[in-house]
């Protein structure tokens, strides 16, 4: 965070995009990866990211530029903007800057989908949203930037490739290779040494709420699929789609049958797993526990998009800013939001996650009475 660029405006935009029901992120890198390996060179960052899922779990995404500087060149900085919205398939575009003439890129914004704001434009904005007096929370609370850089530093240190996954490859990946690659990490945070408690649930609360935004995309599709059908849909879309998924079948039967050819020719013995014990490891070992918290989300698609920003607030402010749970109450007070039900739904992400063996028994007692004690 020392001396970050722009800092002030991106937390403005974070709280004002989180409180119009975003999950926001900020200094978001794209990096560039060849044959899945990261190089050094960056094609681009991002000031501040925002994603809202509606109730069919369609994915909105909104890209953020926040400049404070006089020489940068709007015309520019909306061009290069609207380049990164196609790349993200993003909605909407906001270029934010200290002093800028809205009306004068109002129609290049029509075109392109940004929105031209200025510093002063923005305040205006705060006050007719009701935003003004908003507290800034979760990972876009000031006091808990430092202490972010920190674990992260952490994590780093330990184990740079998963730290390189989060902030960099997750990205860029699609929704079933996010899921995959952010459980098989959680899972090896859960293994690391020489890291606090402290250190290791904050690290895996933060990767659950990315994992929650990526199984509510994942499941937009299997919502309007009948409840009988819904279990073989989650695992060919788990593996990829069925082609790829049958493709990937074909290659592990054909190897089946050459090592149970191999085994006799060469020993004169039979191959000592059966078909369907060796095919048994085609999917993941978390799949049982993977497809209930789906049929649960799809059971609840109003209460489920506010999951991820849940998991966001008790990671920031309950972990690390060491809040108590009335500070959720003040945040997502609304006369149509049923806070006891949005809490159940959370809890069955962290019961996945006891469950797939990335958040210990331990830890996840902990949490379930942290969010709890003031609801009793």
């Amino acid at each position: 965070m020392k001396n970050e660029k722009d800092l002030d405006l991106k937390l403005r935009m974070m709280r004002f995009l989180w409180y119009n029901g975003y999950f926001t992120r900020r200094n978001v890198n794209l990096l560039r990866y060849t044959y899945g390996r990261k190089t050094e060179h960056q094609y681009t960052d991002i000031d501040v990211w925002g994603s809202r899922l509606d109730e069919t779990f369609n994915q909105h995404q909104i890209i953020c530029d926040c400049k404070s500087g006089a020489t940068v060149s709007t015309a520019e900085r909306f061009f290069w903007l609207s380049g990164i919205m196609k790349y993200f398939n993003a909605d909407q575009g906001i270029f934010l800057r200290t002093k800028v003439r809205e009306s004068k890129y109002l129609d290049l914004g029509r075109k392109l989908q940004i929105l031209p704001l200025s510093l002063d434009q923005l305040s205006e904005l705060e006050k007719a949203y009701n935003i003004e007096s908003k507290p800034f929370i979760g990972a876009f609370n000031r006091d808990v930037i430092e202490k972010e850089d920190v674990m992260f530093g952490v994590l780093k240190e330990k184990a740079k490739p998963i730290y390189d996954y989060i902030q960099f490859k997750y990205w860029t990946d699609p929704v079933q290779q996010q899921i995959t690659s952010l459980v098989n990490s959680e899972q090896r945070i859960n293994k690391l040494r020489d890291i606090t408690d402290e250190e290791r649930l904050f690290l895996q609360m933060y990767i659950l709420s990315h994992l929650s935004v990526s199984i509510l995309k994942f499941s937009e599709p299997i919502l309007v699929i009948p409840n009988k059908e819904k279990e073989f849909h989650v695992r060919e879309r788990l593996m990829g789609g069925k082609m790829e998924s049958a493709e990937r079948r074909k290659i592990l039967e054909t190897f089946y049958e050459f090592m149970v050819e191999e085994i006799s020719k060469r020993y004169n013995e039979k191959y000592p797993i059966t078909k369907k014990d060796f095919m048994s490891n085609y999917y993941p070992s978390y799949l049982k526990y993977f497809l209930d918290l789906v049929e649960r989300i799809c059971l609840k698609p109003r209460v489920a998009i506010h999951v991820p920003r849940m998991l966001d607030v008790i990671t920031y402010e309950l972990l690390l800013n060491r809040k108590d749970t009335n500070i959720i109450d003040q945040i997502f007070a609304s006369n149509n939001l049923d806070l006891i039900e949005v809490y159940k739904l959370t809890k069955d992400f962290m019961i996945f996650g006891e469950r797939s063996g990335f958040i210990t028994k331990k830890n996840y007692e902990l949490m379930k009475d942290l969010i709890y004690k003031s609801k009793s």
